[in-house]
């Protein structure tokens, strides 16, 4: 009996401590929490650009292979004095009956809030993707990211959306399952030397 107990004695704060609550919040977790809201957050580090480039970014609306939209937005030069050399962008959804996305474009130097109103055919689901980056690029239409339309497909005879990759998306836009993409909305940068 004495041997029970102290081996209930020796276990009882293991077994008590079997599962805590975490109360610190990190990064992910917050990251988490705003794609639930409906806001995403993409930043991208351009320090290495060189001094006195223009930067121009661009949101082009497309319909299948068709641009229907294209709004260019001058951010002006990147200073050699600019400390912090990051582009940012922050998206919101509005509400997803409605589907106008708010961007916000954040340049050390402006800011800018544009919208993006999805017309009522293309009210389907909409999701961010990151374009797999390379070496900056100079007076070239560079793609960063776009927010692409879920399509149908069946798997095990039910319809279900999808929104999968195989492989990750180049700067070439060249992959198979973008031809699926009815609806797309493209976030691409340009540097001018001056």
């Amino acid at each position: 009996m004495k041997k029970i107990l102290f081996i209930l004695t020796i276990l009882s704060p293991l077994l008590g401590f079997g599962q805590k609550s975490i109360t610190e919040l990190n990064s992910k977790d917050l990251r988490s929490s705003l794609k639930l809201l409906g806001i995403e957050v993409f930043k991208y580090d351009f320090s290495d650009v060189e001094p006195d480039c223009g930067l121009t970014i661009f949101v082009d609306e497309y319909n299948k292979d068709s641009l229907v939209s294209s709004k260019p937005y001058n951010f002006g030069s990147w200073n050699q004095e600019l400390e912090n050399k990051e582009f940012e962008l922050i998206s919101k959804v509005s509400a997803d009956t409605a589907q106008t996305y708010w961007l916000n474009l954040i340049h050390p130097k402006m800011q800018i809030v544009t919208r993006v109103d999805v017309a009522p055919e293309f009210r389907n689901a909409h999701y961010w993707m990151e374009i797999e980056q390379g070496k900056i690029e100079y007076e070239k239409k560079t793609p960063l990211f776009f927010y692409g339309q879920a399509w149908e497909a069946e798997l095990q005879g039910r319809k279900i959306r999808r929104f999968c990759w195989g492989e990750s998306v180049g700067r070439d836009m060249k992959n198979k399952s973008l031809e699926n993409i009815e609806h797309m909305v493209l976030i691409s940068y340009e540097l001018k030397r001056y």
